[in-house]
């Protein structure tokens, strides 16, 4: 017998993106994906460029920050414009704001998915944190490999070495285990269908993945505890004039005394900020 959802979980629904037409919006979700397959910075290593830019303006930032965060962001938004759909996705440049904002029943902690490797699916955004940064990573799922526990993502801000602070957009491979994964966010938990997950997978990789069903504890499960503090970034070189960067547009300064014209909101890089230190 299916079981009836409580009251907090249908208050939580409103933050998630309902899907109308799951047999056409994977279709949708996916190409907005393969839009963006190629973009990069210009000039390299510069966090800048047109593309970027572009990401980081979604979230409120100027050129030269971390971009990751603000490529999904980006991503979901366009999405939701084409689904005419509210995007229910945290507004940050921060990976580990994002986890921490994120609704708690779309959040899928990492012990859980190591446990039940199913519980990963084609959509879901992931995040990760990166060792003596500080600094997280993120990407959004495209397929699903249970067999080797592995998941293929399409990310920003990265590089043929799984980098969080490459130049570009790339198709990456990662291991559940050992990656330093917190967990997934699931914005479509509650109307993804396989139909939806398959179109995503054939589209980005080329076939579709192989994925076990959900039963209806994993969807609506009963522990909604997840996540807390994440660890302090160490105070190396690149963190010190990270958070100098991020201190100046805090305070509403470019590096020459100025107030940068793009910038809408301070509070995604006080967010990044809390992050370094």
């Amino acid at each position: 017998m299916r079981r009836i959802k409580n009251f907090s979980l249908f208050i939580k629904e409103a933050q998630q993106i309902p899907l109308s037409d799951p047999s056409k919006d994977g279709e949708i979700f996916a190409g907005v994906l393969a839009a963006h397959k190629d973009a990069k910075e210009e000039p390299r290593g510069s966090n800048k460029g047109p593309e970027v830019t572009k990401y980081l303006q979604a979230v409120g930032l100027s050129g030269g920050l971390p971009w990751c965060m603000a490529f999904v962001y980006y991503i979901f938004d366009e999405v939701c414009k084409r689904l005419g759909k509210t995007n229910g996705t945290v507004k940050t440049g921060g990976c580990l704001n994002h986890w921490n904002q994120a609704p708690s029943d779309a959040k899928i902690p990492v012990d859980r998915v190591k446990s039940n490797p199913s519980l990963i699916r084609p959509g879901q955004i992931f995040i990760m944190t990166r060792p003596g940064k500080g600094l997280g990573h993120t990407g959004i799922v495209v397929s699903v490999n249970e067999g080797d526990r592995s998941f293929t993502s399409m990310e920003g801000n990265t590089n043929d070495q799984l980098s969080g602070e490459g130049d570009r957009v790339g198709i990456n491979k990662r291991k559940i285990d050992g990656t330093n994964l917190v967990g997934f966010i699931d914005y479509f938990k509650n109307s993804r269908t396989p139909e939806f997950e398959t179109d995503i997978s054939k589209a980005i990789t080329g076939e579709a993945s192989k994925l076990s069903p959900l039963t209806g504890d994993d969807v609506y499960p009963d522990d909604e505890t997840v996540g807390g503090e994440l660890g302090k970034a160490p105070d190396d070189a690149s963190s010190t004039l990270m958070q100098q960067a991020l201190s100046n547009i805090v305070s509403g300064q470019n590096a020459k005394g100025s107030t940068p014209s793009d910038i809408k909101t301070n509070s995604d890089a006080k967010e990044l900020l809390k992050e370094l230190r």
